[in-house]
């Protein structure tokens, strides 16, 4: 009892020092190196590479807590402001490595878990059906709004199009939401599927 008294205790600690961390030494870092950042000239590397050490610290005490790793890098990001000079260069330095490794390593993992032999077959027409009512009423109400507000029709269709593109967070939360829980993997699966 008293171990558990005491591992509570870490946790409190550790995420009230994730907190402080955050708003009371990263987002100030931040915004003294867009400070003393001369316009028009690159942010030097070392600042990026303790920023990206930041991440991968709040990463693991968010891990240590029970929250995910994302969740705790997430709110390191709200702390850092977007835009150039630090934004835009965290943006050019991480997009290729984000893109063109960790995206289809996600979605290959994703791919491997899933496995729609064991799917049930009427919860899948269930589940597609009500995916594609769910598109067309998105696709339609957002198109019959911007119309309204006057954007061009081209423009109101293809805005609804993009916001039913399913994203690589919904598929991350989905994700961590079956690490660890193999009774319902069937459901998980399902869920892909449609």
């Amino acid at each position: 009892m008293m171990t558990d008294f005491l591992h509570s205790g870490t946790i409190a600690c550790i995420m009230l020092g994730l907190g402080v961390f955050i708003v009371f030494v990263a987002r100030p870092a931040a915004l003294w190196i867009v400070k003393h950042t001369p316009e028009g000239r690159p942010v030097k590397e070392a600042y990026i590479f303790s920023i990206l050490i930041s991440v991968l610290i709040c990463g693991l005490a968010g891990e240590y807590c029970g929250t995910t790793a994302s969740t705790a890098a997430f709110l390191l990001g709200l702390a850092i402001p977007d835009g150039p000079p630090l934004g835009t260069a965290l943006v050019n330095k991480l997009n290729y490595l984000v893109t063109v490794v960790f995206m289809p390593l996600q979605m290959g993992i994703v791919g491997y878990r899933t496995d729609i032999t064991n799917t049930d077959l009427k919860f899948l027409w269930g589940g597609a059906l009500t995916t594609i009512g769910c598109i067309l009423g998105k696709v339609i109400g957002i198109f019959l709004s911007s119309v309204c507000l006057g954007v061009s029709v081209e423009d109101s269709l293809l805005l609804g199009v993009i916001m039913n593109l399913k994203g690589l967070v919904e598929v991350t939360v989905l994700n961590n939401w079956m690490d660890g829980r193999d009774s319902v993997v069937s459901l998980y699966q399902e869920i892909y599927s449609s």
